[in-house]
């Protein structure tokens, strides 16, 4: 299941409206970060219950089902590639919730 909303007329109760219509029928939610500026990310972010969150968002919170999938899939590939990390140094550019804070 897919919502498609004009960024240009959708309001946040908007976007709640669609996301409350389909929560109960589908496995995971997973919404495209960044909202526009005029979507109240937080109210957004609330909609999406612990237990379908298949971004993380909730994960640096109070832990969820599934981890942030940028920073999941970037050990997976360190794993899958034999990189030593023990005692490395990383730079992460960015600290949002679902990635940099988690990296």
């Amino acid at each position: 299941t897919e919502i498609n909303l004009s960024e240009a007329s959708t309001t946040t109760d908007d976007l709640l409206s669609e996301i409350y219509k389909i929560r109960d029928e589908v496995d995971g939610v997973q919404v495209m970060w960044p909202l526009p500026d005029s979507i109240d990310s937080a109210r957004v972010f609330n909609a999406v219950p612990l237990a379908k969150d298949v971004d993380g968002i909730h994960f640096t919170s109070w832990g969820a089902s599934y981890p942030p999938v940028t920073p999941a899939a970037a050990m997976e590939l360190v794993k899958e590639h034999n990189v030593e990390v023990k005692g490395k140094h990383v730079l992460v550019v960015g600290r949002s919730p679902i990635v940099g804070a988690p990296m």
